[in-house]
């Protein structure tokens, strides 16, 4: 699994004035910029991130398309660094990941993935290189204490999918986190939900001491503009065989598509 590699955008706080909503923020960044046409939006469950260190990132999207990390790569100032939307600038950080790790948490023999929601643990590291970077990729699991938190979720009887360890390959953007860890998890409703957000609260600045939130597929943006480019992302990123692919098509045909799923890394 390890060796695959994606696009992370995490927008800035949105500007009281706009009185917009994240899904309409999140429609108007998919229609102004390429990057944005393929791949998946993701919202923040909370506005606020109370012990949080800093403040929480409103929007995230995920994108897997091949060609556009190529040109990124290659072309570092290709990066997203700011979008102007009507009168008002959204601010965001952008790069591109690597996964160095996945483990794989649900116990089924032949996983069909489902995840509409992802908890996010960010961490900064000033050098990629330095003693700390290295001490963090060796002992990952350990120093952001992501088994205690996938715990807490799993006894509160909530589907814990995969975990995913990123780090940023380019462009090496101190104001982006370094290490990425992508919990995907299957919310079933509200309570669900509500349960994860108490986790994290009672978790960050202690026992999870990096940027830590929960972020759901946006709910009228589950289909991309591209729908081939969305099944795609959910065929590469679960790496799942022809025969899984199929199960699923036909598991959503028979419920024409009454979940907002998708799945991630």
């Amino acid at each position: 699994m390890s060796g695959r590699r994606l696009i992370i955008t995490l927008t800035n706080p949105i500007p009281p004035e706009a009185e917009l909503s994240k899904d309409s923020v999140a429609r108007k960044l998919r229609d102004s910029s390429s990057i944005f046409k393929d791949g998946v939006f993701f919202t923040g469950s909370e506005n606020n991130g109370g012990n949080a260190v800093g403040a929480l990132y409103p929007l995230l999207h995920l994108n897997m398309d091949k060609p556009t990390i190529k040109t990124l790569l290659e072309r570092p100032k290709k990066f997203i660094k700011s979008i102007g939307i009507g009168s008002f600038n959204y601010g965001m950080v952008q790069g591109v990941f690597t996964e160095l790790e996945q483990i794989l948490v649900t116990k089924e023999r032949q996983p069909v993935f489902e995840t509409n929601a992802i908890v996010l643990l960010g961490c900064k590291v000033m050098e990629s290189g330095s003693r700390t970077a290295k001490s963090l990729e060796k002992y990952w699991k350990a120093w952001t204490n992501i088994n205690l938190l996938k715990t807490f979720i799993l006894q509160a009887k909530i589907e814990v999918q995969n975990i995913s360890f990123l780090r940023q390959t380019s462009p090496g953007n101190n104001k982006m986190f370094m290490y990425i860890m992508l919990m995907n998890v299957k919310v079933e409703d509200y309570n669900q939900e509500m349960s994860i957000l108490d986790g994290l609260q009672k978790m960050r600045g202690s026992i999870v001491a990096c940027y830590a939130a929960l972020y759901k597929v946006s709910g009228d943006l589950s289909r991309s503009k591209s729908e081939e480019s969305m099944e795609n992302l959910i065929e590469v990123v679960s790496g799942g065989t022809e025969k899984s692919r199929r199960r699923r098509s036909k598991k959503e045909s028979r419920s024409e598509r009454r979940s907002k799923s998708v799945n991630t890394l």
